[in-house]
């Protein structure tokens, strides 16, 4: 689904009663930017979308999320259970 970039600041900044926010996880810095990937979910359809930003890594940055596009690309996602193995050392079991 497609959103207008001001919808979605106001998902990004939590200003909208319409959608949800699941995570605003970091993906990878490049030189100049922090990526991240925010999943949000729709309260009306229950339906959970995800979409790409980022912003400057530094105060020099002046990077916005989304600062060049009029809309932006919200794909479908739907959640998945996993279990995660950890391994400790013995002796922090102690």
């Amino acid at each position: 689904m497609y959103l207008s970039r001001e919808v979605a600041l106001d998902i990004l900044y939590d200003e909208t009663d319409k959608y949800q926010i699941i995570e605003d996880k970091y993906v990878e810095n490049t030189r100049w930017s922090i990526n991240s990937r925010l999943v949000i979910q729709d309260l009306e359809t229950k339906k959970y979308y995800a979409a790409y930003h980022s912003k400057g890594a530094t105060e020099y940055q002046d990077e916005e999320p989304w600062e060049d596009d009029n809309e932006v690309l919200f794909t479908e996602v739907f959640p998945e259970e996993r279990t995660t193995i950890i391994y400790k050392a013995l002796s922090t079991l102690r």
